[in-house]
């Protein structure tokens, strides 16, 4: 992928870049919430690699991909959530990353006329919102963001080179790679396991080796 920006020019990415975008926008989201609250945590991994918000890693793919969203409009509304986290109105309740990120994006996305078909509906998505709640979220964003829905070349410059990184680091990322955590190791690619999944390390890694048997052997039927 070349690295240079037009802002003229549709952006295109693959499949597996379209992994790494995702894993940007839950990181920037949870890195806005935990610096909204004044508590900003050290981490071994990247949130977007913890089993703890493989939940919200699953909500952005779903609005990404479902809801057709283009690149310009995620840069749009990370720069929302930039601006969002700096002015002390976020609303830290129930749901707190989803709700941020579903009103940044939807007000990015009206904005650049890319409009997302899921809004008007929101059984086309199964967002865990009511219309209700998502009308009220459009109305606390703009009031948030007193109205300006404007982003400038520089910023979305700044937004997309961010962007254009994390796709680029997805595409050269190797798996397995393991999270240094304390206590069992856990993958940076996160697979949504249950949480019992790391509570016994040894038969973890002979049902990991049966499953492998098992594909080798129905690949080669």
């Amino acid at each position: 992928m070349n690295s240079t920006v037009n802002l003229q020019h549709p952006i295109y990415i693959s499949n597996k870049g379209l992994l790494g975008l995702c894993d940007h926008v839950v990181d920037r989201i949870v890195d806005a919430v935990e610096f909204a609250r004044g508590d900003p945590q050290f981490r071994y991994c990247l949130p977007s690699h913890q089993l703890e918000y493989a939940p919200l890693r699953k909500f952005v793919m779903l609005l990404v991909k479902l809801l057709h969203t283009s690149v310009y409009s995620i840069a749009t509304a990370l720069a929302y959530v930039d601006r969002l986290k700096s002015t002390g109105r976020l609303v830290l309740d129930n749901a707190t990353h989803e709700r941020l990120i579903l009103g940044a994006l939807m007000l990015a996305s009206e904005h650049s006329d890319d409009v997302p078909h899921g809004f008007s509906d929101r059984t086309d998505v199964s967002l865990p919102f009511s219309r209700r709640e998502i009308v009220q979220l459009e109305f606390d964003f703009r009031d948030a963001l007193d109205d300006n829905l404007d982003v400038s070349d520089d910023e979305m410059l700044v937004q997309l080179h961010s962007i254009f990184d994390a796709v680029m680091s997805c595409q050269h990322r190797h798996p397995p790679q393991m999270c240094p955590h304390e206590g069992y190791p856990r993958p940076t690619m996160a697979q949504y396991y249950p949480p019992h999944h790391y509570a016994a390390a040894d038969r973890q890694k002979g049902f990991r080796n049966l499953w492998r048997r098992l594909r080798r052997i129905s690949t080669s039927a």
